[in-house]
């Protein structure tokens, strides 16, 4: 159980040689290929059956603060603004149920071990090929981000989340005046989506090894044959072979797969109106200052 230096043939010559590390490489980044274009671990916008969430992320915005009203004088001190927060919950993950995947002595690649050709085992493959290949591609098979198209990408389902703060300027306008109790003024920033990486090949060689016959002779893998192998590999370990298992999270540990931020009034500023009906006094404090971004979420793929 070993990153191991698989064989290829030279179906001319017969000669087996073993793999140079860009041979290797380059396996991996096909396998890699192959998982990003049929993941196990799947995300989703919104629930499907047996996923579960992935996190709460918390849109914050500042409202104007409720009224007071006296039939003295103004309020030096009315309710300060107040803090609304939306909430979403918008990715969704789960697992392809699959079975473990059946080697046997004709299906993996072979090696020398003690001058001796040897099949390599599932373990073997994992430290080989499968782990590396997983550990290259979790952070690109899928992203959150602000615009409604990425390169390399496409776009999957709809809104990931909505970034939204107090207008100031609505409320700071003069026609705006105590007692106020209509909607809430806010203005919108970023909005992100989410997106699904697509699989490119292009400049990439898939090497074959060699793998043993019926017969016990040494003969090239079929490169079709190779692929699935391959897929069936990533697939299965991304989901339940230990120290390969995919998972994703928001603001945990892992590779970026984008990041959502979230704004709002940094410090927070208060106007305070007053207005007078006839022998009512109304005052009333309304949100300002600058917008900043107060907080950020991560999406993350993490490998357990």
């Amino acid at each position: 159980m070993a990153d191991v230096l698989p064989l290829m043939l030279n179906e001319q010559t017969g000669d087996l040689t073993e793999m140079t590390a860009s041979q290797k490489a380059a396996i991996r980044g096909w396998a890699g290929e192959l998982y990003r274009a049929n993941p196990s671990v799947i995300v989703t916008q919104g629930p499907v059956t047996g996923s579960s969430s992935i996190g709460t992320l918390y849109d914050g915005y500042y409202t104007y603060g409720l009224y007071s009203v006296s039939n003295t004088s103004f309020s030096s001190n009315p309710p300060n603004p107040r803090y609304y927060t939306n909430i979403w919950v918008p990715l969704h993950q789960s697992f392809a149920s699959l079975n473990p995947p059946q080697a046997g002595s004709t299906t993996y690649p072979v090696y020398y071990l003690n001058n001796q050709l040897r099949s390599m085992t599932y373990q073997d493959m994992i430290d080989t090929f499968i782990f590396k290949a997983l550990d290259n591609v979790r952070g690109i098979v899928y992203k959150v981000h602000s615009g409604t198209t990425l390169s390399g990408y496409t776009k999957s389902g709809g809104t990931v989340f909505i970034d939204t703060y107090a207008d100031t300027a609505a409320y700071a306008d003069s026609n705006l005046v105590p007692p106020y109790t209509g909607v809430n003024r806010i203005n919108t920033g970023k909005t992100w989506y989410f997106f699904k990486g697509n699989a490119s090949f292009s400049g990439r060689t898939l090497y074959t090894p060699a793998v043993i016959d019926g017969s016990g002779n040494p003969k090239a893998q079929n490169p079709s044959t190779w692929e699935t192998i391959l897929s069936e590999l990533c697939r299965y370990a991304a989901v339940n072979t230990t120290g390969c298992r995919i998972r994703y999270n928001w603001n945990g540990t892992g590779v970026s797969c984008g990041v959502v931020s979230d704004s709002s009034l940094s410090p927070l500023g208060v106007l305070t109106k007053n207005r007078q009906v006839n022998d009512n006094y109304y005052a009333q404090d309304f949100p300002s200052g600058t917008v900043q971004v107060t907080g950020t979420y991560t999406l993350r793929a993490n490998i357990t």
